[in-house]
């Protein structure tokens, strides 16, 4: 029935030793009361001290019905995939959750991030999903503002929707003083210094989310391309694949391979992973990267491809941001250029990438620098 036994053992790794166990009969229903109870327990036997603030965020109860609460799991379960497909799934399960609980905060973040996500990836159009990402991380905010999850949603709109910076940091500092054990927070804060050139400090705050959610494979593909930005490629090719054989489908993973192998010099396993990116990530799309390497090679074949890309963009949604890339590699800058100010056009969320080394190409151009001053950006 709804009856539930929770038996909680806490082992001192270092000597592999018991250091305390205990057992709970409860009702299910009760289980974020378990969840406090277990939590405030440990932190007793390990004698750690609990701040107020530390014990109001373990008594917060997220929602009183347990149904919405499944769905919600089942969003996140599927939001971590970080797919496309996945992605729309995770949609319908945080929207269930509302159903069942229109109070419920997490959802609200939930919903707001999947749509962000679907426009990174390409799914959808700024002009459609910012407005509905916006939307329900306001929704969220409205229900409890004290929320470090949708105080943290809210900053990353303002990075990847209104490239504000200093309104992003001020944002994840905020999110960081409400739980200073969100490791979300971290990850996305290390982002926002990473793209103004602030590598140090990136690499710090990152390290802190790692060390507060290691398994976390959101923050580990962050790591990866946070890796990229301060040229450890071989590091970073090692964290995107391990991350694969954790989840194959991890599209963010998938298309940042290329770049790493390409930063390497290693053109032909960079090859290798330009097609299993876009036959994996835009199977609605025709590609042609065989055609062009037969043609001339591996430049030839990412320049044709691009050109490919830009032909069907007429008729079907791709981030420019995407082909500018293909561009670069391939040594085109003019056409990289046009997509990159195509890209600031259409608001296209992975602009604020500009300062990524596969750009480093384009630095001393007079178009890309400034595009760099329109959106506040270092391009030294």
């Amino acid at each position: 029935g709804n009856n539930v036994k929770v038996i909680v053992q806490l082992i001192k790794a270092s000597e592999e030793s018991h250091a305390w166990a205990d057992e709970y009969n409860r009702n299910w229903n009760d289980v974020f009361s378990v969840q406090s109870e277990v939590a405030q327990t440990i932190a007793s036997e390990l004698k750690a001290k609990l701040t107020p603030e530390e014990k109001q965020l373990i008594e917060k109860i997220p929602t009183t019905d347990l149904a919405a609460y499944d769905s919600y799991l089942n969003g996140w379960s599927y939001l971590r995939k970080n797919n496309i497909d996945d992605l729309k799934t995770a949609l319908k399960y945080f929207e269930r959750a509302i159903d069942k609980d229109p109070k419920f905060t997490l959802a609200y973040v939930g919903i707001s991030l999947t749509w962000r996500w679907l426009q990174q990836l390409g799914d959808v159009q700024s002009g459609e999903a910012a407005p509905k990402a916006m939307a329900a991380v306001m929704s969220a905010i409205e229900l409890d503002s004290t929320s470090a999850e949708a105080q943290c949603q809210l900053a990353v709109l303002k990075l990847f929707e209104m490239w504000d910076w200093k309104g992003a940091e001020s944002g994840f500092k905020k999110t960081i003083a409400l739980n200073p054990n969100y490791a979300d927070a971290y990850k996305a804060y290390a982002s926002t210094l990473i793209y103004t050139g602030r590598k140090e400090e990136a690499m710090e705050q990152i390290d802190i989310a790692l060390k507060l959610d290691p398994l976390n494979p959101l923050i580990k593909v962050n790591y990866g391309l946070d890796l990229i930005y301060v040229n450890k490629y071989d590091k970073a090719l090692i964290v995107l694949q391990e991350i694969l054989r954790m989840n194959p489908s991890n599209q963010t993973a998938i298309s940042n391979i290329p770049l790493a192998y390409h930063l390497l010099g290693k053109y032909k396993e960079g090859f290798e992973s330009w097609k299993l990116y876009y036959n994996t990530s835009y199977k609605d799309f025709v590609h042609v990267f065989d055609k062009g390497f037969a043609m001339g090679g591996y430049t030839d074949a990412l320049n044709l491809e691009a050109d490919n890309l830009v032909a069907q963009s007429k008729t079907a949604y791709f981030l420019p941001t995407e082909i500018a890339i293909l561009y670069a590699c391939a040594g085109n800058k003019k056409r990289a250029l046009d997509m990159l100010e195509s890209a600031y056009d259409v608001r296209d969320p992975n602009l604020v990438a500009l300062r990524q080394p596969i750009y480093d190409c384009l630095r001393n151009e007079p178009r890309f620098q400034d595009l760099c001053r329109k959106m506040n950006l270092p391009y030294e």
